[in-house]
């Protein structure tokens, strides 16, 4: 008798560490950090109609991680390997990421504006497009992949977007 009470004792303490080793709470996974270990900021960029068309061509550019341009599916992303996303800026009053549809004549830039979690940005040829400023989450960033959400770009005639490239 007094083996089985053990053999009992023994699977009930397994039972126990194996519970406590799957973090309990049930809450579905925690989140972690991309595989690679890299700081990766993706975004996307969509025009403003209905139903809304990704924008492809778009220039984004991340202080000194330099520039991107959306693909077809108006995504982008820059891998900053194991830098943070702080270290891209000198200040962090200077923690802007920049849209730009500069690929337009000189004289249609400004007549598309962006739109980023619900506030407009207007181009600024000489500023290199719209300058947004970073969200803390996405400046703070170092190790994670941070999406940097939607981006509209917003035509002053939706009906008569600019010609593409845009």
């Amino acid at each position: 008798m007094r083996k089985l009470s053990l053999a009992v004792v023994v699977a009930v303490l397994f039972a126990a560490l194996a519970l406590a080793g799957c973090g309990g709470g049930g809450g579905g996974p925690t989140p972690s950090p991309n595989r690679s270990g890299n700081t990766i900021v993706t975004g996307t960029v969509m025009d403003d109609r209905t139903p809304a068309r990704p924008v492809a061509n778009v220039v984004i550019g991340l202080g000194a991680a330099g520039t991107r341009l959306t693909d077809a599916a108006g995504r982008f992303s820059f891998d900053l390997g194991t830098a943070s996303v702080a270290s891209l800026f000198g200040d962090p009053t200077q923690a802007f990421f920049r849209v730009s549809t500069h690929l337009l004549p000189s004289d249609q830039y400004p007549q598309v504006n962006v739109t980023y979690q619900g506030i407009g940005y207007e181009q600024i040829a000489e500023n290199g497009g719209a300058s947004i400023p970073l969200p803390f989450e996405v400046y703070a960033a170092q190790g994670v992949t941070k999406d940097l959400g939607g981006n509209t770009v917003k035509y002053n005639d939706p009906l008569n977007p600019p010609p593409y490239p845009y």
